[in-house]
C-alpha cells in the first residue's frame, strides 16, 4: 500500500510542477489563444447520431443539445477533483521541457483533434480511456439512481407525491432550514416569495426521499427536504419502471459497446425524465430553481416539465462569477456562457442581466430581484454593534495565485494581496479612530481545512490573529448577519468585487471597491457603477471624508 501511497504522491508532485512552470511560461498571448481556442471548441459538431427509433428513450431535440451542454460542462466546468480539466492540462503543456506533459483531458475525439490541429500535443490513449471511463460512470449513476427508486417505492409504506410546490436544486441542512424563518430580506427564498407571491405552498430543497423535518416559514408556507421524483402511484406503474430499465440498460449499454456513448453520457437524466413521465407529469414543481454552481447544465426533466405546466429559473446568487482584466493579464474567456438554455433568470442588476443576454441566443427574460443570498446567517444580533460608530469591511476567500489561474479566477485574490487589503484598511483606521469590523467571506478554518486549492489561508489566517490583536479591528464570524451588520455601519469597504458591496448600496450606506495592488482596470461594468478605489493614497482621502461626517 505504501508503494502505492508513495507512487501517486510522486505523479501528484510532478503534475505541480508541471503546472508551476507552465503557468510561469505563459504570456498574455498565449492565454488569448487559450481563449480563441475555447471558442473554436464550443463551437464544434460532436456527431451526436440522432437514432429516430430511440424517441423511446429522449427526443432527438433534446439529445443533440442537453448531450452538447454536458460535453462542455464536462471540458470547462475546471473543477473536477478526479479527472483533467481543459485549463489545467493546457497550462501544462506549456512547461518548460523538463516539466512539459501532454495534453490528457476526457473529451470526444472531435475536441482532441482539434487541440492537435492547433499544435498541442495529446495523448491519444489516455484521454479516450479516461473519456470512456467518465460516460461509465454517468451510466452507473443513471442505473443505481434507478435501483434506488425502485427500492424506495417498494419500502415506503406511507407514499406522499407533493402537488402545487416548488422546488430548489440545494442542499440545506436541518438546522439551517430551521433558520430560514429569522434569515434578513435578502435572503433568497424570502426574495422568491414576496417577487412570485407565494402563498399557499410547499417549497422543497434537494435532500434526499426522507421527509424528516418540516418547518412552517410564514402563514401556509411548508419548507421541508424531498425530491423532485415522485412516488409511482400504483404497482402498474412500478411494474412497467422496472420492464423499462431493464431493457433501457441493456440496449443503452450495447450501444455504448458499438462506439455510440450519447445515450450512456445523459443515462441518469433519462431515468429522472422518465420517472416523471410515467406519473403523466403530475407531481411536478409549478416552479423550479437552481442556482449556479460552476455548471451551465440544464437538466433534460426540465425540458419536458415545461411543456407542461412547470416555470423553471437559473439564479445567480453573485454578480463576482466572471473574470475580469487587470493591467497585465486577461480574464478567462466567458463565450461557455452561450450554453445557458434557460428561459428564465434571476439577477441582481441590469449590469448582471446584460452580461447574460450579451452571451445567450435564446431570448429569456432577465427577472432582477437585487441582492440575494443563498448562505444561512446567525439569528445572533450583535447589539453592542449599536454602541459604536464603525466601518465594516469585507473580504473573498483567497487562493494560491497559481490556483487561481488553474481555475479560472482572477489573479489578485490571493492571500498576499488580501493581507495588504487589511492592512491599508487597519492603519488608516488607527490614524482616524475609526472601528473596523472584518466580516470573511467564509470560515475557512472549518470550511476548507486541508484543501490545496484555498491553501494560502494557512498564511492569512495568521495574519488575521495578529491584526485582531490592534485597537480599532476586529474580525466577526463569517455567518454574522450580513444586513445587520451593514445597517449599523457608518461606511462599507470591500475587495473587489465581492457582490457584498450592492447590498450596502441597496441600504443607502456608502459602499467603495478598494484595490490595494493597483492591478485592476477601473470598469463601472465591473464595479456595478460602484465607486473604486486604487492604492492607499486614495483610501487615505476617503477615510478622511467619513472621518469628518461621523
Amino acid at each position: 500500500m505504501k508503494i502505492f501511497i508513495n507512487f501517486f504522491k510522486k505523479i501528484k508532485k510532478r503534475d505541480f510542477r508541471s503546472t508551476y512552470s507552465g503557468f510561469e511560461n505563459m504570456s498574455e498571448i498565449d492565454m488569448r489563444k487559450v481563449n480563441n481556442l475555447r471558442k473554436e471548441i464550443f463551437k464544434l459538431d460532436y456527431m451526436i447520431p440522432k437514432l429516430t427509433f430511440l424517441n423511446f428513450f429522449v427526443k432527438n431535440k433534446y439529445l443533440t443539445e442537453i448531450t452538447s451542454q454536458k460535453i462542455k460542462d464536462i471540458i470547462f466546468i475546471d473543477n473536477s477533483r478526479f479527472f483533467p480539466v481543459f485549463i489545467h492540462e493546457i497550462i501544462k503543456s506549456h512547461a518548460v521541457q523538463r516539466y512539459k506533459q501532454n495534453i490528457k483531458l476526457g473529451c470526444p475525439k472531435v475536441v482532441l483533434k482539434c487541440l492537435k490541429k492547433n499544435n498541442y500535443k495529446v495523448n491519444f490513449l489516455y484521454s479516450t480511456i479516461i473519456w470512456y471511463i467518465f460516460i461509465l460512470g454517468n451510466f452507473s449513476r443513471g442505473i443505481f439512481l434507478a435501483i434506488k427508486i425502485l427500492l424506495v417505492n417498494i419500502v415506503t409504506i406511507n407514499k406522499k407525491n407533493h402537488k402545487d410546490f416548488m422546488f430548489c436544486e440545494m442542499n440545506y441542512s436541518k438546522e439551517e432550514i430551521a433558520k430560514f424563518n429569522s434569515q434578513s430580506n435578502f435572503f433568497f427564498l424570502n426574495k422568491i416569495i414576496d417577487y412570485f407571491e407565494i402563498k399557499n405552498s410547499k417549497i422543497i430543497f434537494k435532500n434526499s426521499y426522507k421527509e424528516n423535518n418540516v418547518n412552517k416559514i410564514k402563514s401556509n408556507l411548508i419548507i421541508t427536504r424531498h425530491s423532485h421524483l415522485p412516488y409511482f402511484d400504483n404497482l402498474l406503474q412500478l411494474v412497467y419502471f422496472f420492464i423499462w430499465f431493464l431493457f433501457s440498460s441493456f440496449f443503452v449499454f450495447n450501444l455504448l459497446l458499438l462506439g455510440k456513448w450519447s445515450y450512456s453520457l445523459i443515462f441518469y437524466d433519462i431515468v429522472e425524465n422518465k420517472i416523471h413521465r410515467i406519473t403523466s407529469y403530475k407531481y411536478i414543481p409549478s416552479l423550479y430553481f437552481q442556482s449556479y454552481n460552476g455548471s451551465l447544465y440544464k437538466p433534460l426533466w426540465t425540458y419536458y416539465a415545461e411543456e407542461k405546466k412547470m416555470k423553471s429559473y437559473f439564479l445567480f446568487y453573485s454578480t463576482n462569477d466572471a473574470g475580469y482584466p487587470t493591467k497585465t493579464s486577461i480574464p478567462i474567456d466567458e463565450s461557455n456562457r452561450a450554453q445557458l438554455k434557460w428561459k428564465n433568470y434571476l439577477v441582481w442588476d441590469d449590469y448582471q442581466g446584460d452580461v447574460i443576454l450579451k452571451n445567450v441566443d435564446n431570448n429569456p427574460a432577465i427577472h432582477i430581484l437585487g441582492p440575494m443570498l443563498i448562505h444561512v446567517q446567525s439569528d445572533e444580533k450583535k447589539l453592542f454593534l449599536k454602541d459604536k460608530k464603525y466601518i465594516s469591511i469585507f473580504d473573498i476567500t483567497p487562493k494560491r495565485k497559481l490556483t487561481q489561474q488553474v481555475i479560472g479566477y482572477h489573479n489578485t485574490i490571493n492571500a498576499q494581496f488580501m493581507k495588504q487589503f487589511i492592512l491599508d484598511i487597519s492603519d488608516l483606521s488607527e490614524k482616524y479612530n475609526i472601528q473596523i469590523f472584518h466580516k470573511p467571506k467564509r470560515d475557512v478554518n472549518k470550511l476548507y481545512k486541508g484543501n490545496v486549492i484555498l491553501a494560502g489561508n494557512k498564511f492569512y489566517n495568521g495574519f488575521l490573529k495578529e491584526i485582531n490583536k490592534r485597537k480599532y479591528f476586529e474580525s466577526v464570524p463569517a455567518n454574522t448577519d450580513i444586513n445587520y451588520l451593514i445597517e449599523n455601519s457608518l461606511a462599507t469597504i470591500s475587495f473587489p468585487y465581492t457582490s457584498v458591496a450592492l447590498i450596502s448600496e441597496v441600504l443607502k450606506k456608502e459602499s467603495v471597491y478598494y484595490d490595494p495592488s493597483l492591478e485592476l482596470i477601473k470598469n463601472k461594468d465591473f464595479s456595478h457603477n460602484l465607486e473604486f478605489i486604487s492604492g492607499k493614497h486614495e483610501l487615505d482621502a476617503w477615510f478622511s471624508k467619513i472621518a469628518s461626517n461621523k
